[in-house]
C-alpha cells in the first residue's frame, strides 16, 4: 500500500487518507495534527466530509485527545460504541498526532501488525511535507528580504546619481575655472592659492568617483569597455606621469617591460589605468626616501591555472616606503579600511582605493596580492590575461592650437557652467551662441546653423534629451547636426539615454579640455555634412559578481528551519536539476533559443538564492536579463555563468560533507 507522493501537506493527505479507507474496509479515517507553534491538536483532514456531524467520531476524537495531552498509551481498539456497532482504532504519529480509523467491524490480529508500518510511512510523508513547509516559508522570507534589499539598492543609486549631479556640477567650476585662472598673469602667491583651489578640486572629484565606482561594482553595474590599445605606450603614459612626482620627493622612479609582454591586448585600458594610477599613486605617496618602480612580465607556462588558459601577466609596483604589518595585511584590500587610523595620521585617503582595485582586477579576469615588511618596503601585485586578438584604431587628432573656428550652439542653464564652456571654447576660436534651456535651443537652431551643439542634459522645463528629440524631429539637416551631450550624471545607462534620443557624444563633467576639443575636431569638423554620424557602440556589460560563492547566513538558517537529511537532499538535487538547466542553455543559446535560456535561467537563479549559492543567484539574473533583451554578449556571460556554477557546485559538494 503507497502513500501519496505530493509534498504540499493537503494534497498529500487527500491522496494517502483514501488508501486506508479503501484498503482496510474502514469507514472514516481522521489524521490529528499538533500546530507546532501553539501545541495543540486539531483535526487536519476528515474523510468522509459527512463524518464531522457523526458525535461518536467526536467522543472518539475527544478520547484520543485526552491520551496525547497525557502522554497515555492509545488503547485497543480506542472507543466501541456497542449501540451504534462501531469500532474506533488510533495509532500515534510519533509527535506529529495520531490517525484515527472508524469500521463497523473490529481489526484482525493480523490486519492490526501490518498498521504499524502504514502509520510509519505516513509519519515519514508528514516529515517530508512539514520541513518542506519550513523551507517554503524560509524561501518566501528570503524573497521578501531580497525584494526589500533591491527596493533599497534602487533608492540608493537614485540619490547617487542625484548626489553625483549636484556634487559635479559646482566641482565643474571651481577645477575649470582655477585652471582657466592659472593661464592668466598671477603673482607668486595668487598662483600658489589658485593651485590650491585646483588641486582641493581633483582631490574631491577622485572621491566622488571612487565612491560612485565602488557602489557600481557592489550593485554589479561596472561596466569594462574591452578593446586593443598599447600596453606599452599605456605604461610609458604613466611612467612619465608618476616620475615627476617621484623627482618632486628626490626618489628614483624605474620601469621594466619583459620582452615577452605583447605590446598590444585586449583589455579596459581606461580600468587597467585606474588601478595602476591608484597603486603608483600610493607607493609614491608612503615612500619618503629609495624608490618606486613598476615591472611587467609574462607568468610562465608551469604558474598558470590551468596551464592551457589564456597566457596571464603579471605587474609588480615596489616600493622602498613605510611598508605593512602583517596583521595590517589582512584588511588591505576592504572597503573603507586604512592602516593608519589614527586622528593625527599622516596620510589621508577615503579608504577605497585598493578595494575598488581589487575588484576591478577581479572583473578583468585577475588577482591581486602584496607581499610587504614594516620599515622595509612592500610590493603589489596583480594578474590580468594577455589576450592579444584585435586591431588598434590609431587616433590623429591635432593639439589644441590646431582646432579650426567653428560656429557653437551652447545649451546650458547654469550661468557657471556657461562662463566654463565658454571660456574654454573661446581658447580655440569657437563662434559661442547661448542658449539657456532646452525651448531656447530649438528657437536657436531655427534661426541660425551651427557647426555642433554642446547640450546640457539636465535643464527645468525641457531638458535635453527632449529638445534633441525635437530637433531631430525637424528632420533634414537637423538629422545629421552634431549634438554631444553634456552631463553631471555619471552612470552608464544615462550615457545610452543620451544615445538613444539622438545624441552623438557624451561629456561628463567636470568638462575635460582634452576631451571638448577632441570631440569638437571629430564632430565639428567633419567635412562630409550630410553623411550619417557614426553610431557609437554601447560598452559591453561588466560579466562578473562581487557576491560570494555561498552565504553561509542563508545555508544556516536552510538548516535551522529545516535539518541536515532535507538539506543534503535539496542540495542533491540542485546539483542534478542546475546541470541540466546549464546543460540546456549550452544548447538553446547557440541555437537562437533565447527564452529557452531565460526560462532554465531564472529556474536555476531562484534554486540558487534559497540555497545560498548567492552568486551564481546574481551570474543567473544577470543572463536571465541579457537573454530576454538578446544583450550581444550572452554567449560571453554564459561562461562566465558556467564557471560560478561550477565553482558553487564544488562548494555545495563540499558543504554537504561537513553537514
Amino acid at each position: 500500500m503507497s502513500i501519496g507522493e505530493s509534498i504540499e501537506l493537503e494534497k498529500m493527505l487527500a491522496e494517502c487518507i483514501p488508501v486506508f479507507l479503501r484498503g482496510l474496509g474502514c469507514a472514516t479515517a481522521v489524521v490529528l495534527l499538533r500546530d507546532e507553534q501553539d501545541d495543540f491538536y486539531t483535526p487536519s483532514y476528515i474523510l468522509p466530509r459527512a463524518a464531522v456531524r457523526n458525535n461518536y467520531l467526536h467522543q472518539a476524537i475527544n478520547h484520543s485527545l485526552e491520551c496525547l495531552i497525557n502522554h497515555e498509551p492509545l488503547p485497543v481498539p480506542l472507543r466501541y460504541f456497542e449501540s451504534a456497532g462501531l469500532y474506533y482504532y488510533a495509532w500515534a504519529i510519533q509527535d506529529f498526532g495520531a490517525l484515527l480509523l472508524g469500521r463497523s467491524a473490529p481489526f484482525r490480529e493480523g490486519l492490526l501488525r501490518e498498521m504499524e508500518p502504514l502509520v510509519n510511512k505516513l509519519a515519514l510523508a508528514l516529515t517530508s511535507c512539514r520541513q518542506y513547509q519550513r523551507l517554503k516559508l524560509a524561501q518566501q522570507s528570503m524573497i521578501q528580504a531580497r525584494d526589500e534589499a533591491q527596493a533599497a539598492n534602487k533608492a540608493k543609486s537614485h540619490f547617487l546619481a542625484t548626489m553625483s549631479h549636484e556634487i559635479r556640477t559646482p566641482l565643474n567650476a571651481v577645477i575649470n575655472l582655477s585652471e582657466l585662472l592659472l593661464e592668466t598673469q598671477l603673482d607668486d602667491r595668487q598662483r600658489k592659492l589658485t593651485q590650491g583651489v585646483c588641486e582641493g578640486g581633483r582631490s574631491l572629484l577622485q572621491l566622488v568617483n571612487d565612491v560612485l565606482d565602488f557602489s557600481r561594482i557592489e550593485a554589479g553595474r561596472l561596466e569594462l569597455v574591452t578593446t586593443s590599445f598599447r600596453l606599452h605606450d599605456l605604461l610609458d603614459g604613466l611612467a612619465s606621469l608618476f616620475e615627476k612626482e617621484a623627482v618632486i620627493k628626490k626618489l628614483h622612479f624605474g620601469l621594466s617591460i619583459s620582452p615577452d609582454v605583447p605590446d598590444v591586448i585586449a583589455a579596459d585600458p581606461s580600468r587597467l589605468r585606474q588601478i595602476l594610477q591608484n597603486l603608483l599613486a600610493n607607493a609614491i605617496k608612503f615612500t619618503e626616501k629609495g624608490s618606486v618602480s613598476i615591472a611587467v612580465r609574462m607568468l610562465a607556462a608551469n604558474q598558470q591555472k590551468p596551464p592551457d588558459s589564456v597566457p596571464m601577466m603579471i605587474f609588480h609596483i615596489s616600493d622602498t616606503g613605510i611598508g605593512i604589518s602583517e596583521s595590517d595585511q589582512q584588511r588591505l584590500f576592504q572597503e573603507f579600511s586604512q592602516v593608519d587610523t589614527n586622528l593625527d595620521r599622516r596620510f589621508g585617503g577615503s579608504g577605497l582605493g585598493l578595494a575598488i582595485a581589487a575588484r576591478l582586477v577581479m572583473l578583468m579576469g585577475g588577482k591581486i596580492g602584496c607581499h610587504s615588511v614594516a620599515g622595509i618596503g612592500s610590493t603589489f601585485w596583480f594578474t590580468l590575461p594577455a589576450k592579444t586578438n584585435g586591431v588598434v584604431h590609431e587616433q590623429n587628432i591635432a593639439d589644441d592650437s590646431g582646432l579650426l573656428p567653428v560656429n557653437v550652439l551652447l545649451v546650458e542653464d547654469s550661468l557657471t557652467n556657461q562662463m566654463v564652456a565658454t571660456a574654454m571654447l573661446e581658447k580655440t576660436g569657437c563662434q559661442i551662441t547661448i542658449a539657456n534651456d532646452g525651448y531656447e535651443s530649438l528657437e536657436k537652431v531655427r534661426q541660425a546653423e551651427f557647426d555642433v551643439v554642446l547640450m546640457d542634459v539636465s535643464m527645468p522645463g525641457m531638458d535635453g534629451l527632449e529638445a534633441t528629440r525635437r530637433i531631430r524631429a525637424m528632420g533634414g539637416r537637423y538629422l545629421t547636426l552634431p549634438i554631444l551631450a553634456m552631463t553631471a550624471h555619471a552612470f552608464a545607462h544615462d550615457r545610452e539615454a543620451c544615445l538613444e534620443a539622438g545624441m552623438n557624444d557624451y561629456l561628463s563633467k567636470p568638462l575635460q579640455r582634452e576631451q571638448l576639443y577632441s570631440l569638437l575636431k571629430k564632430w565639428a569638423l567633419n567635412n562630409d555634412k550630410g553623411m550619417v554620424p557614426e553610431v557609437v557602440p554601447p560598452p559591453v556589460a561588466m560579466i562578473g559578481t562581487t557576491n560570494p560563492i555561498l552565504d553561509d547566513r542563508i545555508i544556516q538558517t536552510l538548516l535551522n528551519d529545516t535539518s541536515p537529511d532535507l538539506f543534503k537532499q535539496l542540495v542533491v538535487i540542485f546539483l542534478q536539476e542546475s546541470r541540466e538547466h546549464f546543460d540546456a542553455m549550452a544548447l538553446s543559446i547557440p541555437q537562437g533559443d533565447l527564452v529557452a535560456a531565460a526560462k532554465s535561467a531564472h529556474a536555476v537563479k531562484s534554486s540558487a538564492g534559497a540555497l545560498g549559492a548567492v552568486a551564481l543567484q546574481d551570474m543567473c539574473g544577470q543572463l536571465e536579463i541579457a537573454c530576454r533583451e538578446s544583450k550581444p554578449h550572452i554567449a560571453a556571460l554564459l561562461q562566465a555563468t558556467t564557471n560560478v556554477a561550477e565553482a558553487s557546485w564544488q562548494a555545495l559538494h563540499s558543504r554537504l560533507n561537513k553537514s
